[in-house]
């Protein structure tokens, strides 16, 4: 039973991808006939907003045009769009705001222009600036010894302190 049950899913699925692509061909045929550019479906179909270049994210596509120097946030919009990647909404900047104002901004902001950090090695958007990443330093079992005997005596003289002023 559940063997046919899987089995009827399975057509289903597929008679209705099959009148999807029917229905977007046929779209797409009005449409050229009107003379107007083909309307994309708002999502695609990898469930992703926007549309790639050439398989690169946005963030990755901004590190691309920023390398050739800093830019306003309009300059970007229009940069991007040249390198193929094409937004979804009316108003492409919004949807670079999370990326150029996000929590931990990657970018050098000047003069409303922005650029990419100093030392921003030229491999990728998520390489480390130039000199690599800082090692944490660490604190040696005696010197965590020491800084706990100091702040005994503190506490100690502080106590000792206040059983005076009683």
């Amino acid at each position: 039973m559940p063997q046919d049950l899987l089995s009827q899913y399975t057509a289903i699925r597929e008679a209705l991808q099959k009148e999807k692509s029917a229905l977007r061909e046929r779209l797409q045929a009005i449409n050229q006939a009107l003379g107007e550019a083909s309307e994309e479906p708002v999502a695609p179909e990898n469930g992703r907003r926007g549309r790639r270049a050439g398989g690169q994210s946005l963030k990755s596509v901004i590190f691309q045009v920023l390398r050739n120097g800093p830019l306003t946030k309009d300059e970007i919009v229009q940069a991007v769009q040249r390198e193929g990647y094409r937004f979804n909404s009316k108003n492409p900047a919004n949807s670079m705001g999370v990326i150029l104002y996000g929590k931990n901004p990657k970018f050098k902001r000047v003069d409303g222009k922005f650029g990419l950090p100093d030392g921003f090695k030229a491999e990728g958007p998520t390489a480390a600036p130039a000199g690599g990443q800082k090692r944490k330093r660490g604190m040696s079992a005696e010197g965590r010894r020491r800084i706990a005997e100091a702040a005994k005596k503190r506490w100690a003289a502080a106590k000792a302190a206040g059983k005076k002023a009683l």
